[in-house]
């Protein structure tokens, strides 16, 4: 690579909590872009607009190749937002990438109520306030379920939560978030006047019809009623009235919280007794009758209307979520119209089990809120003094509420290539309904392209063919989960890449094969043990692990070489020259011993023609005159010691360097040999050595050495 030129910082590409670490990574590369050895950049440094960095020593190992993404550092989020990380080199080398910091792990919770004293009729609202590790602070919901005391008031979830009083007195209101409980305490006085009852044997008397005789008294007390059901004794005034007699000192006292009712007369119509209380100028008036019907409940009309505005009169029943109410409205009349107070009562029978229950209390303000999911059958009644029963019911059918938690059950958290992992999403609504969830998927928090949804509702299967770690997310709305998959190559082999690092080389010189196998879907995996090269060249192959082999040559000429991977094979051809070394190499140690040979025979030559040569001086005396030859003389010739002579001793011909480069004069050859046919030979010379050269008319060179009958192409 040439020097650096751009240094890439990269890294804490998430939302990082406050309070946790992300790490950060560098890339170096030079003007054309080629990856760069990080220590050639030099010292680097750190720095945020917001958090921590730190850098750490990495390792950038010159005798490997420069590799991208090298840790370079950490990033600690602290505030909440959007930061910029920046890396600068001391060659002048920068870089800067952003990070976003997310609320940290919570470290305290704080509520905060509107009021500390607040009526019954009011509302307190209850801010609840998370601050993380690093003081970030956040309002948060506290859902209804986590609100684990409400003294006995109903809270509704929000930012910020309402909680609505119902008995008066010190209250405490108690929450969870993330694990962590805080309280709020506050004083609920009693409301406004609701309701005014008046009091006949320790039950409401408004409206009432009572019988008695002359002979009998009839007591009754003042009791005020707020919204909430709050009650308390209050004064009022009494008044008695009929339409026929003076009513003048029937009663016991016309300015007390209490009187006593004392007929004289009878009569077949009623007395009506009546009491009136004042508060804040208000003025509450209630009454019964004595002795006559007169004013007994004779009707009870019940409407209902749920959360999203639709009333039982419309539909056949209400069809609901478990995030929604019904709002009731109960009406009273007796015979001649007149509106009636007296109690009423609320059953549930859950339909799914036939359970009943009553819910009076929870339908105090008559609001009834959905909670788990089923089929349902709410009856209000009451019974009037003539002992009818008189009622309504309602069908409801609820269906689960919106999730605020999604769980993922997965059927295996690795997988190898191709194969399955089953992914089941459950959703659990603010009351605990847990039902299957449809949900939108992420894979590694992009977009998934392995995971396909079953024909079960919230059933998908994961199909992972590219090996590595997943994060696969399940989001709705604005909540999500995730599972780990973990996803291995098959590690068996389907595909192979190779390089050979040359196709032309000398004998003896070595060339090197780099193999790289894949599975099915090219992930690459481990070179398998009996993987293996063979060659046609005779030369050694040495496997030096990691996918590399070895090759040295041997036999010159064209070879091929085939690479063994199981049932995968792939060849490829390489071309060897010769040279003198390989010429010996590739023969062994017969060739060195022939050299050898050939060398002693040669200079055995040598000395036999030097002998030969000088002969006459050297093998003859005088002696040797007076022996006689009884040979022939005419059969067999004296020695002629101007021609040379070529001993029968097998000579092992050596190839001359290179054919005479000048004429030389052809040696007479003797009359008594066949005359050779040399026509072929444009050009024809004779060494002193004896060797003879001829050279055709395509211009190849052939030579004979001395002594011997076959010419030989002479080659470089």
């Amino acid at each position: 690579p040439g020097a650096p030129n751009v240094v890439e910082l990269s890294g804490c590409d998430y939302v990082v909590d406050a309070g946790t670490s992300c790490d950060l990574f560098a890339t170096l590369y030079d003007q054309f872009g080629n990856l760069v050895w990080l220590d050639m950049g030099g010292e680097y440094s750190l720095s945020a607009t917001n958090g921590e960095t730190d850098t750490v020593i990495f390792s950038s190992p010159n005798e490997l190749p420069p590799t991208s993404q090298i840790k370079i550092g950490e990033f600690t989020g602290d505030s909440v937002g959007t930061w910029s990380i920046t890396i600068n080199s001391d060659i002048g080398l920068s870089d800067q990438i952003d990070v976003q910091v997310g609320y940290g792990e919570i470290q305290s919770l704080v509520l905060e109520a509107s009021e500390s004293t607040i009526s019954a009729d009011d509302l307190l609202y209850i801010n609840a306030t998370r601050i993380d590790v690093r003081g970030n602070e956040l309002l948060v919901e506290i859902i209804e379920s986590n609100w684990t005391d409400t003294s006995d008031g109903q809270i509704t979830s929000g930012i910020p939560s309402v909680w609505t009083p119902n008995l008066q007195g010190t209250k405490t209101i108690t929450g969870t978030f993330e694990g962590i409980t805080e309280s709020v305490t506050v004083f609920v006085t009693r409301g406004s006047v609701s309701q005014f009852h008046m009091i006949v044997d320790d039950e409401v008397a408004n409206n009432q019809l009572f019988e008695i005789t002359t002979d009998e008294s009839l007591s009754s007390s003042l009791r005020a009623i707020d919204a909430k059901g709050n009650t308390w004794i209050v004064e009022g005034t009494w008044e008695v009235s009929h339409n026929e007699f003076d009513t003048t000192g029937i009663i016991s006292s016309n300015n007390s919280s209490q009187t006593t009712f004392n007929p004289v007369i009878a009569s077949f119509t009623t007395y009506t007794i009546t009491a009136t209380h004042i508060e804040n100028s208000i003025a509450f008036t209630e009454s019964f009758s004595v002795l006559v019907s007169v004013g007994d409940i004779e009707e009870l009309v019940v409407t209902g209307i749920d959360s999203n505005g639709i009333s039982y009169d419309i539909v056949d029943g209400f069809v609901i979520t478990a995030d929604d109410f019904i709002q009731f409205s109960v009406d009273m009349f007796d015979a001649d119209g007149n509106a009636v107070f007296v109690p009423i009562f609320w059953d549930i029978i859950d339909l799914d089990n036939s359970v009943q229950a009553n819910i009076t209390e929870d339908l105090s303000s008559n609001i009834w809120d959905a909670k788990l999911v089923g089929q349902y059958s709410i009856s209000v009644y009451t019974v009037n003094q003539r002992g009818f029963n008189l009622s309504s019911q309602f069908a409801i059918t609820v269906g689960h509420g919106t999730p605020v938690y999604l769980e993922i059950v997965q059927s295996a958290n690795t997988q190898n290539a191709g194969d399955i992992v089953s992914l089941q999403v459950t959703g659990t609504d603010s009351d605990g309904n847990q039902f299957a969830q449809p949900v939108v998927w992420l894979e590694n928090n992009a977009q998934a392209k392995n995971i396909n949804a079953t024909t079960n509702v919230g059933g998908y299967k994961f199909n992972g063919r590219t090996a590595g770690n997943y994060t696969l997310t399940a989001e709705y709305l604005t909540i999500s989960s995730s599972v780990e998959v973990e996803v291995f190559a098959l590690n068996i082999a389907s595909n192979i890449k190779y390089n050979v690092s040359t196709d032309t080389l000398e004998q003896l010189e070595k060339l090197t094969v780099t193999v790289e196998v894949y599975d099915e879907y090219l992930n690459r995996i481990s070179v398998p043990e009996n993987a293996r090269i063979d060659t046609t060249d005779r030369g050694d192959v040495t496997y030096l692990g990691n996918g590399v082999w070895e090759l040295e040559t041997l036999d010159d000429g064209a070879h091929s070489a085939t690479i063994v991977v199981g049932s995968i094979t792939e060849t490829f051809t390489y071309d060897v020259e010769g040279n003198l070394a390989g010429f010996f190499a590739a023969g062994g140690a017969l060739y060195y011993v022939g050299a050898g040979l050939i060398g002693l025979i040669v200079v055995a030559l040598l000395v036999f023609l030097v002998r030969l040569v000088r002969g006459d001086g050297e093998y003859y005396d005088d002696d040797d005159e007076e022996y006689d030859y009884s040979y022939d003389q005419e059969t067999k010739p004296a020695n002629d010691f101007t021609k040379t002579t070529i001993s029968n001793t097998p000579v092992v011909p050596t190839p001359p360097t290179s054919p005479p480069s000048q004429q030389e004069e052809v040696t007479e050859e003797p009359e008594n040999l066949e005359e050779e046919d040399l026509s072929w030979a444009v050009d024809y010379r004779v060494e002193d050595d004896g060797t003879e050269w001829g050279q055709t008319d395509e211009e190849i060179w052939y030579y004979r050495e001395s002594g011997s009958s076959d010419w030989v192409e002479w080659t470089e």
